[in-house]
């Protein structure tokens, strides 16, 4: 009907601005504090990375805390204390969860990123490689270079600095060895619409295992053709308000 339709319309809007456009006036969702205005806290950032003030990050400036920072996270992770970290503290988070494992639903994810990318025409969204979301197991063994079943300080460190280096690589766009707060800025918007995109389609990605429907329930677009169908499976990113609504 006219206004079925309507408000399909109405709703998909609302999900493409929810994921294309940040939350609030002055702020992104997330920041808090004395940095909450946009930039604010990435420039924060900047700033405290850039030692020498000269309003540039070089590499060795950008992964001069790595050893201080694996260091810690390595303390973190190894609950008995006996200097090397098994797969279970590595994916045991801080609550006692286990990191969930994505790897047989990888490709569904790339593919739902992509097709919000589309769907949304956000180009700050970077649809990752499947094997962004490999097993807990195999990302295990690539930090475990020697291959004891164990990971130890100088192993995790590594990882970390490799982490580190081909971060730097890919905000420096312009490929000069340098990044400049722009560049900085830039990769910080990329990576946090990245980063909700992902999260949206994990959600909507189970949900769609979860209730067996179609698989292509991923996107917005989705939401309509559940509408128009009654369906009771509405993907996992309808608002309280229109869970409620029976056409």
């Amino acid at each position: 009907s006219t206004f079925i339709g309507s408000l399909s319309a109405a709703m998909l809007l609302t999900t493409v601005n929810a994921i294309a456009k940040p939350h609030g006036k002055h702020s992104y969702k997330g920041d808090r504090g004395k940095h909450h205005y946009t930039g604010g806290r990435t420039t924060h950032k900047f700033k405290r990375l850039d030692v020498n003030s000269d309003q540039i990050l070089t590499l060795a400036e950008f992964t001069a805390l790595v050893s201080n920072q694996a260091k810690r996270k390595f303390a973190h992770k190894d609950a008995n204390n006996d200097g090397f970290l098994s797969l279970v503290e590595v994916t045991t988070s801080r609550y006692g969860k286990t990191r969930p494992d994505h790897s047989a639903i990888a490709q569904k994810i790339t593919q739902c990123v992509a097709d919000l990318k589309n769907t949304t025409s956000n180009s700050n969204i970077i649809v990752p490689k499947a094997d962004k979301f490999a097993s807990p197991q195999a990302k295990f063994n690539r930090v475990d270079t020697s291959g004891d079943g164990m990971l130890d300080q100088k192993e995790v460190e590594a990882s970390t600095l490799a982490k580190k280096t081909t971060a730097f690589n890919t905000i420096d766009s312009d490929g000069n060895r340098q990044v400049t707060l722009a560049e900085y800025q830039k990769h910080h918007t990329t990576k946090k619409a990245t980063r909700r995109a992902i999260k949206h389609c994990i959600r909507t990605t189970n949900a769609t295992n979860t209730t067996s429907t179609s698989t292509n329930t991923t996107t917005a677009i989705t939401f309509i053709q559940a509408l128009n169908t009654k369906s009771r499976h509405l993907p996992t990113f309808v608002s309280k308000e229109s869970k409620g609504y029976r056409p």
